[in-house]
Protein backbone atom coordinates (compact mmCIF):
# COMPACT_ATOMS: atom_id res chain seq x y z
CA UNK A 1 0.00 0.00 0.00
CA UNK A 2 1.81 3.44 -1.15
CA UNK A 3 1.83 5.85 1.50
CA UNK A 4 -1.57 8.42 2.01
CA UNK A 5 -0.06 11.68 1.22
CA UNK A 6 -0.95 14.35 4.55
CA UNK A 7 -3.28 16.85 2.49
CA UNK A 8 -4.60 13.88 0.87
CA UNK A 9 -5.90 12.38 4.58
CA UNK A 10 -6.66 16.07 5.46
CA UNK A 11 -8.96 16.35 2.83
CA UNK A 12 -10.70 12.94 3.56
CA UNK A 13 -11.25 14.02 7.13
CA UNK A 14 -12.63 17.21 5.64
CA UNK A 15 -15.23 14.84 3.90
CA UNK A 16 -16.18 13.29 7.17
CA UNK A 17 -16.80 16.36 9.08
CA UNK A 18 -18.66 18.25 6.20
CA UNK A 19 -21.07 15.43 5.44
CA UNK A 20 -24.99 16.80 4.01
CA UNK A 21 -23.24 20.53 4.02
CA UNK A 22 -23.93 22.54 1.06
CA UNK A 23 -21.12 24.50 -0.19
CA UNK A 24 -20.62 27.02 -3.29
CA UNK A 25 -17.50 25.10 -5.66
CA UNK A 26 -15.07 27.52 -4.57
CA UNK A 27 -15.20 26.54 -0.65
CA UNK A 28 -14.05 22.75 -1.77
CA UNK A 29 -10.28 23.28 -0.20
CA UNK A 30 -8.39 23.08 2.08
CA UNK A 31 -6.54 26.16 4.39
CA UNK A 32 -4.13 26.92 2.04
CA UNK A 33 -5.94 25.98 -1.47
CA UNK A 34 -5.28 22.53 -1.61
CA UNK A 35 -8.11 21.92 -3.81
CA UNK A 36 -10.59 18.88 -2.91
CA UNK A 37 -12.42 18.23 -6.07
CA UNK A 38 -11.62 19.47 -9.90
CA UNK A 39 -13.85 20.86 -12.29
CA UNK A 40 -11.87 19.02 -15.56
CA UNK A 41 -12.93 15.69 -14.07
CA UNK A 42 -15.71 14.07 -11.52
CA UNK A 43 -12.55 11.45 -10.88
CA UNK A 44 -10.29 13.59 -9.17
CA UNK A 45 -6.62 12.38 -8.21
CA UNK A 46 -4.61 15.16 -6.93
CA UNK A 47 -0.35 14.96 -7.69
CA UNK A 48 0.98 13.27 -5.54
CA UNK A 49 -1.15 10.63 -4.17
CA UNK A 50 -1.58 7.00 -5.91
CA UNK A 51 -5.51 7.83 -4.51
CA UNK A 52 -8.21 9.55 -6.02
CA UNK A 53 -9.17 12.03 -3.57
CA UNK A 54 -13.50 12.73 -4.57
CA UNK A 55 -16.12 11.88 -7.08
CA UNK A 56 -18.40 14.52 -7.96
CA UNK A 57 -21.92 13.78 -9.65
CA UNK A 58 -22.78 17.51 -11.78
CA UNK A 59 -25.82 18.39 -12.82
CA UNK A 60 -26.37 17.36 -16.71
CA UNK A 61 -24.07 14.42 -16.61
CA UNK A 62 -24.13 12.02 -19.60
CA UNK A 63 -22.74 9.38 -17.13
CA UNK A 64 -25.48 6.98 -15.90
CA UNK A 65 -24.65 7.60 -12.01
CA UNK A 66 -26.65 6.65 -8.68
CA UNK A 67 -25.33 9.70 -6.57
CA UNK A 68 -27.52 11.89 -7.15
CA UNK A 69 -30.38 10.26 -5.24
CA UNK A 70 -27.42 10.40 -2.06
CA UNK A 71 -28.21 14.34 -2.29
CA UNK A 72 -30.77 13.63 0.12
CA UNK A 73 -28.99 11.31 2.17
CA UNK A 74 -26.64 8.47 2.00
CA UNK A 75 -27.79 5.43 1.91
CA UNK A 76 -25.95 3.60 -0.21
CA UNK A 77 -24.35 1.58 -1.98
CA UNK A 78 -24.01 3.73 -5.48
CA UNK A 79 -23.22 3.14 -9.03
CA UNK A 80 -20.53 5.72 -10.12
CA UNK A 81 -19.61 5.36 -14.01
CA UNK A 82 -15.66 5.24 -15.27
CA UNK A 83 -14.19 8.13 -16.50
CA UNK A 84 -14.70 7.53 -20.41
CA UNK A 85 -16.30 4.21 -21.80
CA UNK A 86 -15.53 0.36 -21.51
CA UNK A 87 -14.20 -1.39 -24.90
CA UNK A 88 -12.19 -4.44 -25.56
CA UNK A 89 -9.29 -3.11 -26.06
CA UNK A 90 -9.93 -0.51 -23.61
CA UNK A 91 -11.37 -2.77 -20.62
CA UNK A 92 -10.22 -0.30 -17.63
CA UNK A 93 -9.21 2.75 -18.90
CA UNK A 94 -5.94 3.87 -16.54
CA UNK A 95 -6.77 7.48 -15.91
CA UNK A 96 -8.05 8.94 -13.45
CA UNK A 97 -9.56 5.68 -12.89
CA UNK A 98 -6.51 4.23 -11.78
CA UNK A 99 -6.84 6.38 -9.00
CA UNK A 100 -10.25 4.78 -7.86
CA UNK A 101 -8.67 1.20 -8.45
CA UNK A 102 -6.30 2.07 -6.01
CA UNK A 103 -8.77 3.15 -3.56
CA UNK A 104 -10.88 -0.22 -4.36
CA UNK A 105 -7.57 -2.48 -3.97
CA UNK A 106 -6.08 -0.67 -0.37
CA UNK A 107 -9.36 0.33 0.90
CA UNK A 108 -8.82 3.82 0.96
CA UNK A 109 -12.01 5.96 1.19
CA UNK A 110 -13.10 8.60 -1.42
CA UNK A 111 -15.06 11.96 -0.39
CA UNK A 112 -18.63 12.12 -2.40
CA UNK A 113 -19.63 15.54 -3.99
CA UNK A 114 -23.56 15.82 -5.58
CA UNK A 115 -23.79 19.07 -7.26
CA UNK A 116 -27.45 20.72 -6.69
CA UNK A 117 -27.46 24.05 -8.94
CA UNK A 118 -25.68 25.11 -11.72
CA UNK A 119 -25.89 29.10 -11.04
CA UNK A 120 -24.31 29.51 -8.43
CA UNK A 121 -22.65 26.18 -8.28
CA UNK A 122 -23.59 24.58 -5.34
CA UNK A 123 -22.63 21.00 -3.63
CA UNK A 124 -23.79 18.83 -1.37
CA UNK A 125 -20.62 17.27 0.06
CA UNK A 126 -22.09 13.43 0.95
CA UNK A 127 -19.33 12.28 3.18
CA UNK A 128 -16.93 9.45 2.84
CA UNK A 129 -17.18 6.35 0.82
CA UNK A 130 -15.72 3.15 0.17
CA UNK A 131 -15.19 1.28 -3.62
CA UNK A 132 -16.70 -1.84 -3.03
CA UNK A 133 -16.41 -3.16 -6.48
CA UNK A 134 -16.18 -2.52 -10.02
CA UNK A 135 -18.28 -4.34 -12.69
CA UNK A 136 -18.88 -3.31 -16.24
CA UNK A 137 -17.46 0.55 -16.25
CA UNK A 138 -19.12 1.44 -12.75
CA UNK A 139 -17.80 1.29 -9.61
CA UNK A 140 -19.91 0.60 -6.67
CA UNK A 141 -19.96 2.89 -3.18
CA UNK A 142 -21.03 2.52 -0.29
CA UNK A 143 -20.85 4.73 2.58
CA UNK A 144 -17.60 5.09 4.98
CA UNK A 145 -16.65 6.39 8.49
CA UNK A 146 -13.56 8.62 8.78
CA UNK A 147 -12.21 5.88 11.58
CA UNK A 148 -11.36 4.37 8.13
CA UNK A 149 -8.42 6.26 7.25
CA UNK A 150 -5.26 4.79 6.72
CA UNK A 151 -2.82 6.18 8.44
CA UNK A 152 -0.96 9.29 7.05
CA UNK A 153 2.75 9.72 5.61
CA UNK A 154 5.15 11.71 7.99
CA UNK A 155 6.30 14.39 5.76
CA UNK A 156 9.40 16.34 7.19
CA UNK A 157 8.33 18.60 9.76
CA UNK A 158 8.70 22.38 9.11
CA UNK A 159 8.31 25.25 12.01
CA UNK A 160 5.07 26.72 11.72
CA UNK A 161 4.45 29.97 9.35
CA UNK A 162 1.29 32.73 10.19
CA UNK A 163 -1.28 32.00 7.28
CA UNK A 164 -0.93 34.93 4.59
CA UNK A 165 -4.00 36.10 4.80
CA UNK A 166 -6.96 36.07 6.85
CA UNK A 167 -9.63 32.58 6.09
CA UNK A 168 -12.23 33.91 8.14
CA UNK A 169 -14.61 36.03 6.67
CA UNK A 170 -14.11 33.80 3.10
CA UNK A 171 -15.63 30.90 5.76
CA UNK A 172 -18.57 33.03 6.79
CA UNK A 173 -19.27 33.75 2.99
CA UNK A 174 -18.70 30.67 1.51
CA UNK A 175 -21.15 28.66 3.84
CA UNK A 176 -24.29 28.10 2.24
CA UNK A 177 -27.01 27.09 4.66
CA UNK A 178 -29.36 24.65 4.01
CA UNK A 179 -33.22 25.84 3.16
CA UNK A 180 -35.48 26.04 6.13
CA UNK A 181 -32.25 25.62 8.60
CA UNK A 182 -33.28 29.43 10.55
CA UNK A 183 -36.97 28.22 10.76
CA UNK A 184 -35.64 25.25 12.35
CA UNK A 185 -33.53 26.82 15.03
CA UNK A 186 -35.89 29.18 16.12
CA UNK A 187 -38.68 26.03 16.26
CA UNK A 188 -36.39 24.22 18.47
CA UNK A 189 -35.24 27.25 20.96
CA UNK A 190 -38.90 27.98 21.43
CA UNK A 191 -39.57 24.13 22.28
CA UNK A 192 -36.40 24.31 24.42
CA UNK A 193 -37.21 27.65 25.80
CA UNK A 194 -34.14 28.55 25.24
CA UNK A 195 -31.70 26.24 26.46
CA UNK A 196 -29.46 24.39 25.95
CA UNK A 197 -30.97 20.62 26.76
CA UNK A 198 -27.67 19.18 28.35
CA UNK A 199 -26.31 21.72 30.56
CA UNK A 200 -29.24 24.73 30.46
CA UNK A 201 -26.77 26.91 28.77
CA UNK A 202 -28.94 29.84 27.72
CA UNK A 203 -26.49 32.25 25.79
CA UNK A 204 -28.04 31.90 22.48
CA UNK A 205 -24.80 32.74 19.84
CA UNK A 206 -23.44 29.66 21.76
CA UNK A 207 -26.73 27.28 21.36
CA UNK A 208 -26.73 25.06 17.83
CA UNK A 209 -30.48 23.27 16.69
CA UNK A 210 -29.04 19.69 16.64
CA UNK A 211 -29.95 17.40 14.39
CA UNK A 212 -30.36 13.86 15.80
CA UNK A 213 -30.77 11.71 12.56
CA UNK A 214 -28.42 13.40 10.20
CA UNK A 215 -29.98 16.01 7.75
CA UNK A 216 -31.31 14.71 4.90
CA UNK A 217 -33.40 17.02 3.44
CA UNK A 218 -36.58 19.13 4.66
CA UNK A 219 -38.09 16.13 6.29
CA UNK A 220 -35.23 16.03 8.79
CA UNK A 221 -36.18 19.67 10.24
CA UNK A 222 -38.64 17.94 12.55
CA UNK A 223 -39.29 19.36 15.98
CA UNK A 224 -38.67 15.99 17.44
CA UNK A 225 -35.43 15.17 15.25
CA UNK A 226 -34.27 18.22 17.15
CA UNK A 227 -32.42 19.33 20.34
CA UNK A 228 -30.96 22.45 21.33
CA UNK A 229 -27.18 22.02 22.48
CA UNK A 230 -24.64 24.24 23.34
CA UNK A 231 -21.80 24.30 20.49
CA UNK A 232 -18.90 22.21 22.06
CA UNK A 233 -22.30 19.58 23.41
CA UNK A 234 -23.21 19.91 19.82
CA UNK A 235 -19.66 18.63 18.47
CA UNK A 236 -19.54 16.10 21.00
CA UNK A 237 -22.64 14.72 20.18
CA UNK A 238 -21.65 14.70 16.65
CA UNK A 239 -18.60 12.86 17.47
CA UNK A 240 -20.69 10.04 18.82
CA UNK A 241 -18.97 10.85 22.23
CA UNK A 242 -21.94 11.99 24.11
CA UNK A 243 -25.75 9.94 23.49
CA UNK A 244 -28.70 10.00 25.16
CA UNK A 245 -30.26 6.93 26.45
CA UNK A 246 -34.16 7.17 24.93
CA UNK A 247 -35.55 4.95 27.94
CA UNK A 248 -34.23 7.13 30.38
CA UNK A 249 -33.58 10.16 28.30
CA UNK A 250 -29.92 10.68 30.14
CA UNK A 251 -26.76 11.19 28.81
CA UNK A 252 -23.99 8.35 28.05
CA UNK A 253 -20.51 9.55 27.54
CA UNK A 254 -17.34 7.77 25.77
CA UNK A 255 -14.77 6.95 27.87
CA UNK A 256 -12.47 9.06 26.54
CA UNK A 257 -14.58 11.71 28.17
CA UNK A 258 -13.91 10.08 31.92
CA UNK A 259 -11.77 12.68 33.70
CA UNK A 260 -12.34 15.69 31.70
CA UNK A 261 -14.74 18.65 32.61
CA UNK A 262 -16.92 16.93 30.63
CA UNK A 263 -17.21 13.95 33.10
CA UNK A 264 -20.01 14.84 35.01
CA UNK A 265 -22.44 15.18 32.49
CA UNK A 266 -22.53 10.77 32.44
CA UNK A 267 -26.31 9.79 33.85
CA UNK A 268 -27.24 13.74 33.62
CA UNK A 269 -31.06 13.63 32.50
CA UNK A 270 -32.04 15.68 29.58
CA UNK A 271 -33.80 18.97 29.75
CA UNK A 272 -37.11 18.08 27.71
CA UNK A 273 -39.53 20.82 26.32
CA UNK A 274 -42.87 21.13 28.15
CA UNK A 275 -44.99 20.17 25.88
CA UNK A 276 -44.45 16.25 25.12
CA UNK A 277 -45.15 16.23 21.35
CA UNK A 278 -42.24 18.30 21.04
CA UNK A 279 -40.08 15.44 23.01
CA UNK A 280 -37.04 14.03 20.77
CA UNK A 281 -37.98 11.01 19.34
CA UNK A 282 -36.72 7.66 21.10
CA UNK A 283 -36.36 6.01 17.90
CA UNK A 284 -33.79 8.61 16.36
CA UNK A 285 -32.25 8.83 19.72
CA UNK A 286 -31.55 5.22 19.58
CA UNK A 287 -30.00 5.60 15.98
CA UNK A 288 -27.87 7.91 17.07
CA UNK A 289 -26.91 5.67 20.51
CA UNK A 290 -26.33 2.40 18.61
CA UNK A 291 -24.10 4.46 15.88
CA UNK A 292 -22.43 6.09 18.86
CA UNK A 293 -21.83 2.46 20.54
CA UNK A 294 -22.50 4.03 23.72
Amino acid sequence: MAPLPDFHRRGLIWFSRHSQVDLPWDALELEGGQRLATAAKGIYKPAGSDYALSVSQRIGSTYDDDLVELAEGWSGPARYHQEGPTTVDAPFPRYPNEGLFQCMKDKVPVGVLVQISKVPSIYTVIGLARVADWEEGSFLLVPAKEDSLPEASQPAKDSWQPPERDEREKVKANVVRRRGQAAFRRKVIAAYKGRCAVTGADVLPALDAAHISPYSGPASDHIENGLLLRTDIHALFDLGLLAIDPSTMRCLLDSSLTGTEYADLEGRRLRLPAEESKWPSPLALEGHRLWARL
